[in-house]
Order: C-alpha cells, then sequence, then structure tokens
C-alpha cells in the first residue's frame, strides 16, 4: 500500500465489479486522509522532540527538516484543493508554462490536462471526505493508530535485542521524523535513504 501502488489497487477493485471513477476516488480519499494524518503527526513529533532534533548532526536535521517542508507545502495543496481548485489551477498552469518557456516540459496542453484531471478527482475525494465527517474523523483516528503501529515496530525490536533506556515515545517520535526525511527521496521504495537515515 505504499505509494506507487495505487493502480494496482484500482484493478483489484475493478476486478471486484467497482469502478474505475468510484475507486479513483476512493483511493484518492485515502491518500489526502494519509497525508494529512502522517504530515500533522510528524510536525507535532517534532515540535515535542525539536531539541532533540536540533542536536542531531546537521545532515539529519537538514534531511528532516526538508522532509517536512515538502510535506507540509503538499498539505498545503491539497487544503487548496479543498477551498480554491480554480486559483491552484492557474497556479499549477503558471508553473507549467515557466518550465515550458524554459523547455524543461514539452507537452504543455497535456500537462494541463492531466493536472485538471488530478484536481477534479482530488476535489471529488475531498467533497467526499466532508460530506461524512464523522467517517472522516474515524478514517483519521484509524491513520493515526496505523502510523504508531508503524512507527513502533523499532521499539519492539529494540527491547527484543535486549536494550534498553529510550522511552517507545522518543523511538515513535524520531521513526516519524525519518518517515518524513526521506519520504520525498525519488527511490522506490526510499531503499537505502532509509538505511542511512536509520543508522
Amino acid at each position: 500500500f505504499a505509494s506507487g501502488g495505487q493502480p494496482a489497487q484500482l484493478y483489484i477493485m475493478q476486478k471486484d465489479k467497482i469502478a474505475a471513477s468510484k475507486g479513483t476516488v476512493v483511493l484518492a480519499s485515502k491518500f489526502i486522509i494519509f497525508q494529512v494524518t502522517v504530515t500533522l503527526y510528524s510536525l507535532v513529533l517534532a515540535l515535542v522532540q525539536l531539541k532533540t532534533l536540533l542536536s542531531a548532526s546537521a545532515q539529519v536535521s537538514t534531511f528532516v527538516f526538508i522532509g517536512l517542508t515538502i510535506n507540509t507545502v503538499g498539505l498545503t495543496t491539497l487544503i487548496l484543493i479543498a477551498l480554491n481548485p480554480e486559483k491552484l489551477k492557474r497556479i499549477i498552469h503558471y508553473i507549467i508554462h515557466v518550465l515550458t518557456v524554459v523547455r524543461l516540459i514539452k507537452d504543455e496542453a497535456g500537462k494541463d490536462e492531466k493536472v485538471d484531471l488530478f484536481i477534479e478527482e482530488y476535489l471529488e475525494g475531498v467533497n467526499q471526505l466532508k460530506e461524512d465527517l464523522p467517517l472522516t474523523l474515524y478514517m483519521f483516528g484509524l491513520s493515526v493508530l496505523q502510523l504508531t503501529a508503524f512507527f513502533s515496530i523499532t521499539y519492539f525490536v529494540y527491547r527484543a535485542l535486549g536494550l534498553s533506556g529510550i522511552s517507545a515515545f522518543r523511538i515513535i517520535s524520531l521513526q516519524s521524523m525519518l518517515y518524513m526525511a526521506v519520504s520525498f527521496v525519488p527511490i522506490p521504495g526510499t531503499v537505502g535513504a532509509s538505511e542511512a537515515g536509520f543508522a
């Protein structure tokens, strides 16, 4: 279920007789909830553990701050989709136009069309989430539990190896910051980046 697995999930949904349009909205909704949750979760823990983060090496803290910044920009974009999709489209179309002028993008019209489709799909997902607030809050709560369980694995391995002295809360905090730090690294599964950050 990592990022990039959505096309496979959509394919399985279609085999289960779920229309591609509905499947896309489901995946968009899940993505929105997860991104909002993981970004807020990590930001809160980073603020609580700010002293630890600042005392880390410059390379580590720089990576964490970059990761948090990128994910916060992503979260802001998701909020903009919900609040003002037309303004967001204009901003992204302008960026695409500039990138076309400097020859980093070739098919400007095609990219604009993809952006519009992407925003429409996510807007539909956002509208579904807004319509059923109790279910949305329930999904948010489940995502918090999911992340806590995921980030706790390291603590249980640490204890299983007979080690002690560091609290579960601190390890979970560090794991969430590591997740933020490596999530923007453009490597499938963040192979190598996760291990280096963990070390």
